[in-house]
């Protein structure tokens, strides 16, 4: 899809835009019907690294990265009406590790700044999940830092 993404006319955009959502819903119900089994857990934070939410990868279209992001606390929220309390804030502390890499290392400023403004939502507040603390502390610096150019 990340190939073809370019490509692609609205009518079908829209369909693959439902489907990447509807994959990620049903990766998070599967997980919560496992119990959140740590290995699980690792790997679809692997499957989402090296395709969604990859940094370094160029050829992956930013437009895949902006909805994912837009799409991934919905869902978290789907998936935790679902399964209840089985779904703590250290889990979903887990399941944002991808989000989490792209806001610290994202080759783009707007993917980074979007992927800030998914932690920042106000549902991870009330989940008792605290990222956005430790993210800026560990990065050091503010999404809102430009760049001004290399000393003479």
């Amino acid at each position: 899809m990340a190939r073809e993404w370019g490509g692609i006319d609205s009518q079908r955009l829209n369909k693959y835009l439902r489907l990447m959502r509807l994959m990620l819903r049903a990766t998070f119900q599967f997980l919560g019907k496992n119990g959140f089994e740590r290995h699980l857990l690792e790997e679809q934070n692997n499957v989402m690294t090296r395709i969604p939410l990859n940094v370094e990868d160029a050829s992956i279209p930013n437009g895949m990265r902006y909805h994912m992001l837009d799409v991934f606390v919905d869902e978290l929220e789907a998936t935790k009406d679902a399964v209840g309390d089985r779904m703590n804030a250290a889990i979903i502390e887990q399941l944002l590790n991808p989000v989490v890499s792209v806001q610290r290392s994202g080759m783009d400023k707007a993917v980074r700044s979007r992927a800030n403004e998914s932690l920042s939502d106000e549902r991870l507040k009330q989940w008792e999940v605290n990222l956005i603390t430790s993210v800026q502390e560990k990065n050091g610096a503010s999404l809102n830092d430009d760049f001004e150019g290399f000393g003479d």
